[in-house]
Formats: structure tokens, sequence, C-alpha cells
């Protein structure tokens, strides 16, 4: 049985060359395979649909509730070779690269009777709940009022405006944290206890272990000369919106700038932001809302663009996802070599 990764690459531009590649990866003795299924050309970037397949060396795991398991260390695996595959043609081409995932955004594909037989009699496949990562702005921050409130801190004015001019959400990380750090004066790792307290009394609900959870992505969003791995823009999604708002929140709102303690002042709050359980709004005030849907693995946003949709393997078993697919190709039989003995 395969299980087989569906993705979209998305560059501003693409030599014709590389609008059909296909290469092998072998990890702990396992064979991923990575290929172009096909690529589709904008006028101002390129979309490329990508499948990524590996055989399981093992049925997957089934819940109480009769449901298929998608097998994680193997789907992460996939998910690497296919941001390498990104970062790969994009060093190429030497052009920027998103990743976006497609619905299905995976498939568990039989080879023979039993394991059709095996798939037909689960219900589906176990997923997390639908996965929103949102973003809200407020209309205007009322700027000109708060000039004298930022007078003292026009360092923090400057790396929340590097932030703004990431469109990498691992670049706005960084410089989020940055400002965290130029805000109290303190390294990274002595960031937890007072920015805890410079929050404990507000209403957007941050837990130390939260923000315990920020420190450590920070290394290694950072860092990448000892450990084995480092983090990339999957890794951070899901944190950056309250990282961006507790952001903007020090900067306009900490009394003393650049001392470790943890007063507040009350000049400026959103109108539209994240507490614990999500996004809120403002009754009768104007806001933007920026929604994108992530995968049923919380990694990759949909790519709901170009009706951009995978080529589907005949052989393919999809527990449901099918049904949330309006448009999709049919890519024939999808198979795997064997690794060469040798």
């Amino acid at each position: 049985m395969l299980l087989a990764r569906f993705a979209v690459l998305k560059f501003d531009s693409l030599d014709e060359k590389w609008e059909s590649w296909s290469f092998d990866s072998t990890v702990n003795n396992s064979i991923y395979n990575i290929a172009a299924q096909y690529t589709k050309r904008k006028d101002n970037h390129v979309n490329q649909m990508v499948v990524c397949s590996t055989r399981l060396r093992h049925k997957p795991k089934v819940t109480r509730n009769n449901e298929v398991v998608v097998p994680r260390r193997d789907r992460e695996e996939m998910e690497t070779l296919i941001e390498h595959a990104a970062n790969l043609l994009g060093l190429a081409n030497q052009t920027p690269r998103s990743i976006s995932s497609v619905t299905p955004p995976a498939a568990l594909v039989y080879e023979n009777e039993d394991e059709r037989d095996w798939l037909d009699s689960k219900s589906g496949v176990l997923v997390e709940s639908t996965v929103t990562h949102c973003r809200g702005e407020n209309l205007e921050m009322k700027l000109l009022e708060n000039l004298d409130n930022l007078s003292d801190r026009m360092d923090g004015v400057a790396l929340m405006s590097e932030a703004y001019c990431h469109s990498h959400l691992c670049g706005k990380f960084h410089e989020c944290f940055r400002l965290f750090e130029r805000a109290f004066g303190v390294s990274s790792t002595k960031l937890i206890d007072p920015l805890f307290k410079f929050f404990e009394s507000t209403s957007y609900g941050y837990s130390r272990k939260e923000i315990a959870d920020w420190v450590q992505l920070r290394h290694g969003v950072t860092h990448a000369d000892v450990k084995e791995d480092f983090l990339m823009e999957k890794d951070v999604i899901s944190f950056q919106p309250r990282v961006h708002q507790a952001a903007l929140d020090l900067l306009m709102n900490k009394t003393n700038w650049r001392s470790d303690d943890y007063e507040r002042r009350e000049v400026w709050k959103p109108l539209v932001g994240y507490d614990e359980n999500g996004i809120f709004l403002t009754q009768g005030e104007g806001a933007k809302l920026f929604i994108s849907l992530l995968d049923d693995f919380g990694v990759y946003p949909v790519a709901l663009e170009d009706g951009i949709l995978p080529n589907l393997p005949k052989n393919g078993w999809y527990g449901g996802w099918e049904h949330k697919a309006y448009f999709r190709r049919e890519m024939g039989s999808l198979n795997i070599k064997e690794k060469d003995e040798d």
C-alpha cells in the first residue's frame, strides 16, 4: 500500500525545463518519490502540482471508530521532501516560492484486491478538526493620536515595520521576537516571565506555556548551527497571529521601553484580535479579516485559486476527502519502485 501527499508549489517564474521532473530519496530504508504532475502558468506566477509517495511497510493504524490513521512519520518525511523540492526549484530559478495544499491533501493507494477491500471496510480517514489561519487588521490604528506615545521607541516601530515587510512567516516571527527582546532589554531565553506578566491582566489569554513554546520556536527559526533539524514556515503558521498581536500590543502599551519591568499602559487596544478561543471582533467597529484554511494536517494553507487540483490515482482511496474536491483529474495507477538490493 502506498501513501501519496499532494502539494502546490508557487513561483514568480519557472524555466520550462523544470515543468517536468522526478527524483527519489531514501530515508531509513524507505524510498520516497516526488514528481511534478503538471505546471500551470499565469500572468505573474507559476503553479506546479507535485505528488510525493512512498510504500508503507505496514497497514496504517485504525481507530476505535474504524478510521484510518495516516502514518505521521511517513507524511512528515514527504512534507520535508516537498519543501526540499520547493527550495531547490526556488534556488535554481532564483525566485520566491510558497507551498500550499489541495483537497484531498493525501491518498492511500491500494496495490491489490486485498488492500482495496481492507480500505473499503473503513469508515474514513482520521483528520483533525478543520484548522483555520486567521489574520485580522484594524481598519485604523489612529496612529496620529499616538505619535507622542511612540517617540521614545522608534526602534520598536522600525522592527514592527520590518515584520510587515516580510512575506514569509519565519521572517515576520523573527522580527516580532527582536521587538520582544528590544522592549524588555533581555535575551529570548529570559522573556517568558516578563511577557507572561505583561499580558496577565489582559483578556487575550496568553499562558506561560504558550509563551514558552514561542521561545522554543524562536531558537529553531533563528539558529541552524548544532541541531540536526531547523524550523520552517509550516512550523510557525499557527503561532504567528498571536505572536504578531503580542508584538503590536507590547509596542503600544509597554510603559517603560527597554526596561525589564512589565508595567502596562492602555493607549491602544485592537478592535479585532485573538484570544485563547480564536479571533474576536468589536461590535460596531470596522475590521479586515483574512482567513485561510489549513489542510487537514494543519501544515499548509489550502490552495483555493486557479482551480489547480491533483491528478488523482485511479487506485487511490480518499476516505471521504474526495467529496470535498469539486474538480479533479485522474492520473492512472500510482506505483513506486522497489529499493535496489545493493
